[in-house]
């Protein structure tokens, strides 16, 4: 099998910067950003801070650990470390992510109801609780820490919890994570190539949730891996030169598994495949101009720009060939 021309299996880090394997010479490091401190899974099983900007590579599925990439939430359970019985001013109609560790249970009352019960001193529990009044009492019982009662910043509705947010008498807010690099043409084939993820999302949600190489313009040259909004897992391939757009899906009933997917790409095809199968192919004229591809991005299609991918990923690669069916059934097995 070839070398590919950028590897990214998370391991070194430092702030605002997540090392690729490849090249060796540091071009296809990734610049890394987030505006807040955050939490992670170290090592040892324990909830550790990370600063601002520093990635955090999360050990909480156990094995190799992948950077985990977050949305922002805010956290409005005050003194979130140990928990006590406290009201919270919420939004009416509106879903929250609870969850915390222990084996005590936090019991909800006024805008909210029901109970969530802990399992064990390192488990972590959640439940998305929805809001029926501008006010939820959490009683807790027993032994709980390490709490969130997370909404998005514009106090939107939730589908998912994430990571710990630590609180100390206010309410906290942990910026969304975003990792890219540009300047990337001598390593990007735009005429042709393969894009390997391994990886996972961190909810079945309704956003669409994109890995892009591209020309950093917004959407006139791209090659993407995106989850969308169906819950499908797509290729799609964008050229300005002839506009040809085109996308293959895979119905995936379970983004939260880790999978493998590859998309290939050339002037007479291209393909996805998924966990070793080919989901797809067009015979269609997929080169994008020469070098025009020069950026890559947890996003769609710009630096910093929307649709972020929200997950863990365990390994990225670029290739500047188009690997045979055979090596990109062998590549995307699990």
């Amino acid at each position: 099998m070839s070398t590919p021309s950028i590897a990214l299996i998370p391991s070194g880090y430092k702030a605002t910067k997540l090392y690729s394997q490849l090249p060796t010479n540091g071009d296809g490091d990734l610049t890394f950003a987030r505006t807040s401190i955050a939490t992670r899974v170290n090592e040892q099983g324990l909830i550790e801070e990370m600063g601002v900007n520093v990635p955090r590579l999360d050990y909480s599925d156990g094995g190799c650990p992948p950077v985990l990439l977050e949305p922002s939430r805010k956290n409005l359970f005050l003194n979130s470390e140990v928990g006590v019985t406290q009201t919270i001013t919420v939004v009416s109609g509106v879903d929250y992510a609870v969850s915390f560790s222990g084996t005590g249970s936090i019991t909800f009352n006024g805008g909210a109801s029901g109970t969530l019960n802990g399992t064990g001193s390192t488990d972590r529990v959640n439940q998305i609780v929805t809001t029926s009044s501008t006010s939820v009492t959490c009683t807790i019982s027993g032994t709980v820490e390490y709490v969130n009662f997370e909404i998005n910043i514009d106090d939107s509705s939730v589908s998912y919890n994430t990571s710990w947010i630590e609180t100390n008498g206010t309410i906290e807010t942990r910026t969304a994570d975003s990792a890219s690099k540009s300047g990337l043409s001598n390593y990007i084939n735009s005429s042709e190539g393969t894009f390997y993820f391994y990886g996972k999302t961190l909810a079945n949600s309704n956003n669409n949730r994109f890995i892009s190489l591209s020309d950093n313009s917004g959407g006139s040259n791209y090659v993407q891996i995106r989850v969308s909004t169906l819950s499908k897992l797509q290729c799609r391939i964008f050229k300005n030169n002839g506009g040809v757009g085109s996308a293959i899906d895979d119905n995936i009933t379970n983004t939260l598994n880790y999978y493998k997917c590859a998309i290939v790409w050339n002037s007479t095809k291209f393909a996805l495949f998924v966990n070793g199968s080919k989901i797809g192919e067009q015979l269609v004229d997929a080169s994008l101009n020469s070098n025009i591809l020069d950026t890559l991005t947890f996003n769609n299609e710009v630096v910093n720009g929307g649709s972020k991918f929200e997950g863990k990923v365990k390994d990225l690669r670029v290739y500047d060939t188009v690997l045979t069916d055979q090596e990109l059934t062998e590549l995307t097995t699990i």
